[in-house]
Order: structure tokens, then C-alpha cells, then sequence
């Protein structure tokens, strides 16, 4: 979805296991898996949303994530548009503002 301050927004939910809003400020930590255990039964190295978070901080946006443990977790990114800021020089912030379960991380 494009804004009209010029920020694009893509939005991606799932209706999965959902995370625990107090592990919630730790998920953007490298190599950070909330089930700790030698048996966990979900996979992966814990580098897919620090990766990602890194990439939309590079390149001006702000990722917001919000979940609720048992109901799944939307991650919004919203992202400068590039061509609607070479064209008039100026954007404003992104229109959409966290809610207050969610975590996000922005660029400085």
C-alpha cells in the first residue's frame, strides 16, 4: 500500500503460535530463538527478522511487529518511496503508528 506522504507499507500475517509480548523486544536479536531447548520443534538460526530489521533500518523505513502468543503475528514494514522522493524532494513520516503490544524498530 503506497501513502500519500510517500511511504510504502507491506503488510504479512500469519495465524501461526504467535510470540509472547514479553519476548516480543528480544526477536530482532541475532541469532535469538525464543525456544531455547536441544529439542525445539522449530527450526531456523534465529537471523530472519535481525536480517530484516537491519535491511529496512538501511534503507529509511521502520519495521513494526505485533503478536499475540496462540494468535499469530503481523509485521508491517514501511519503506520511503524512493520515486515519489526523487520527484519532489520531500516525505513525511510513515501515517501509521505502532500499537501498543507491538515492538518496532526504526532507523535512528
Amino acid at each position: 500500500m503506497r501513502d500519500a506522504n510517500g511511504w510504502i507499507e507491506v503488510v504479512i500475517s500469519d495465524s501461526g503460535i504467535g510470540i509472547p509480548t514479553s519476548d516480543l523486544p528480544s526477536v530482532f536479536d541475532d541469532f535469538r530463538q525464543l525456544e531455547g531447548s536441544y529439542t525445539r520443534r522449530y527450526g531456523g538460526l534465529g537471523l530472519g527478522l535481525a536480517l530484516a530489521s537491519e535491511l529496512v533500518e538501511v534503507l529509511g523505513g521502520v519495521l513494526h511487529l505485533d503478536s499475540n502468543l496462540g494468535e499469530g503475528t503481523t509485521v508491517r514494514v514501511t519503506l520511503p518511496d524512493l520515486t515519489a522522493s526523487a520527484s519532489n524532494g520531500q516525505r513525511s513520516a510513515p501515517a501509521s503508528t505502532p500499537d501498543v503490544d507491538g515492538v518496532e524498530s526504526a532507523a535512528a
